[in-house]
């Protein structure tokens, strides 16, 4: 809830000029959603959203809002959380807030770009299969509160793919999710795992 937990992103074509959105989004104490900042930036380099971090947002929103932000979630992007990242910590603009990773950016639209999974003519078994797998991953983002559940549920998702799952989808499939999870989600979980925001 705001202004403990924020949302940031960029989005394209918004105007004429093809200057690019920087948009902030919060939720309010009766869990509606709602901007909380907008920035026409000229580009998407790195040393523009260092000097929104920096200097523009203390500005906007002043001390109550930054001292008090626990966490930032964006995409992906480098350009985008590196520099939230480096104005976070003692003597900072955000001097007790941590960064995550959008769960919509890296675990939806990640598992649509990354996993070869049958579309259309999926039997309901490979429905279910899929769905298990998307909420294996949904948990360790919402869920999970140790490093021993997450741990447990990881292992718990690798034999569902060699045993329950992976007799239901083509191997390519289960192939392209464990590549996935080795190559996108375990390198992230630092900046992804619910267990590690929950204290900060």
């Amino acid at each position: 809830m705001h202004p403990e937990s924020i949302s940031c992103d960029v989005t394209f074509g918004t105007e004429n000029t093809k200057k690019q959105l920087f948009d902030f989004a919060a939720v309010d104490g009766n869990n509606k959603a709602f901007n909380c900042g907008r920035a026409y930036i000229p580009n998407g380099q790195t040393w523009v959203f260092w000097y929104c971090f920096k200097y523009c947002l203390p500005v906007f929103w002043g001390p109550v809002v930054t001292e008090r932000l626990c966490v930032m979630s964006t995409d992906g992007c480098p350009q985008e959380y590196l520099p939230f990242i480096q104005n976070t910590g003692l003597g900072t603009t955000f001097p007790n807030a941590t960064h995550s990773l959008c769960y919509f950016h890296t675990a939806i639209l990640g598992f649509n770009h990354n996993v070869s999974f049958p579309k259309p003519g999926q039997t309901p078994d490979q429905q279910a299969a899929i769905e298990t797998v998307r909420f294996f991953v949904r948990s360790w983002f919402f869920d999970l509160e140790t490093r021993e559940e997450y741990e447990y549920s990881r292992a718990a998702l690798r034999k569902y793919l060699g045993e329950g799952g992976g007799k239901v989808l083509p191997q390519h499939t289960v192939d392209s999710i464990k590549a996935w999870l080795t190559t996108s989600l375990e390198k992230s979980e630092t900046m992804s795992l619910n267990y590690l925001r929950l204290h900060v």
